[in-house]
Parts: C-alpha cells; sequence; structure tokens
C-alpha cells in the first residue's frame, strides 16, 4: 500500500471530497526513442523501491481494490516489558527495541 494514500484521502475529505471512492500517487517516467528490455530492467533496478513501490506499464482500469481481507492480530507491544519485546522480536525476526 501507498503510505501517501492515506493523507491524500484525508486532505480530501478535509475539501469536502466526501465522495472519493479510491486514490493514489505515482511516478510517471517517460523515455525518448527505443528502451530494450534489458535497458528498463535496469532502470527498474535503480528507480524503484521493491519493498514500497510497484511497476505499472499500462494505464490501470480503476483504484477500487477487491477481494477478501486478511485476518489480521493485534500484538500490544506497547505494553510488553523489554524482555518481552525482545524475545517476540526475535521469534518474528523484527528489529525492535524499547526505544521505538
Amino acid at each position: 500500500m501507498n503510505p501517501e494514500v492515506a493523507s491524500l484521502c484525508k486532505a480530501a475529505c478535509d475539501l469536502g471530497l466526501q465522495a472519493l471512492a479510491a486514490a493514489d500517487t505515482s511516478w510517471e517516467y517517460h523515455f525518448f526513442g527505443q528502451v530494450t528490455d534489458k535497458e528498463l530492467q535496469t532502470i527498474v533496478r535503480l528507480l524503484v523501491n521493491k519493498a514500497i513501490e510497484y511497476v505499472i506499464t499500462e494505464q490501470p482500469h480503476t483504484l477500487l481494490i477487491s477481494g477478501l481481507p486478511v485476518s489480521t492480530k493485534q500484538i500490544p507491544v506497547r505494553s510488553m516489558s523489554a524482555q518481552e519485546l525482545q524475545t517476540f522480536a526475535a521469534k518474528q525476526q523484527l528489529f525492535l527495541d524499547q526505544d521505538e
């Protein structure tokens, strides 16, 4: 998910745009001339942070997301002791500490 979308939706709501159904932000790059597949792979590798970005090669039909939500679990990390947090983080392969 794009982390900027929540701010975008809130700004739209603050401006009175209550009927906003979906939103997203993106960067769009245009290249002059022919770009080979190998050149495109290099460009993507250099410009895209795969942890939070993805490549769209054609205009989307909609921004609405469909499907079923996955189950989630709330973990009360704020109430954990330093030792409990360290044990939980190690078990889940997370890099957490009490300061965070």
